[in-house]
């Protein structure tokens, strides 16, 4: 038993994640880590930027969804049919870069540095923070145009219980 994803992840063969006494989802490593169940599981498992939109379309596995002043695309998870959703990701998938899909503007206000890569706090037009890891080097003040694959923005219904320490 750990609260350390870090720790959780280098050890085990297998791993389960409870709640409130149920089990919420049970795999390996990796199944957890880049394939959560839900927004709970995703929250434990690292995903630090989750944004609340709403679908706008959909096509196969791929959803649309609006927010604010973002349009993003990304992978609906849960299988629900709700429109209100959270779109979810992890700072490391974040690319500075003003070309790609799922384009964001943000504005850099906290940024520290780790040796080859920064953890950066961003904050976007409708006042919501984003985490983001890069080597990029930027600092508190700088405007920055982000992208996130679309293949690694996580679709969860809203409605699904936050992880405790979730950064929203």
């Amino acid at each position: 038993v750990t609260h350390d994803q870090e720790e959780a992840l280098s050890l085990a063969d297998r791993l389960l994640v409870l709640r409130d006494g149920r089990v919420l989802q049970a795999g390996t490593p990796e199944d957890l880590y880049s394939q959560p169940v839900d927004r709970y599981v995703a929250g434990f498992m690292g995903y630090r930027n989750m944004l609340p939109m709403r679908i706008s379309s959909g096509n196969g596995e791929f959803v649309t969804m609006e927010g604010g002043d973002l349009t993003l695309s990304g992978v609906r998870r849960d299988g629900s049919s709700d429109a209100d959703v959270v779109a979810a990701f992890r700072p490391e998938d974040v690319v500075v870069a003003d070309t790609g899909a799922n384009r964001i503007e943000a504005d850099v206000e906290v940024v520290e540095f780790h040796g080859r890569e920064q953890s950066v706090q961003a904050r976007l037009a409708d006042g919501q923070s984003l985490s983001v890891r890069t080597d990029k080097r930027l600092a508190p003040g700088d405007t920055v145009t982000l992208t996130v694959p679309k293949e690694r923005v996580l679709v969860f219904a809203a409605d699904t219980p936050a992880a405790p320490d979730e950064v929203a």
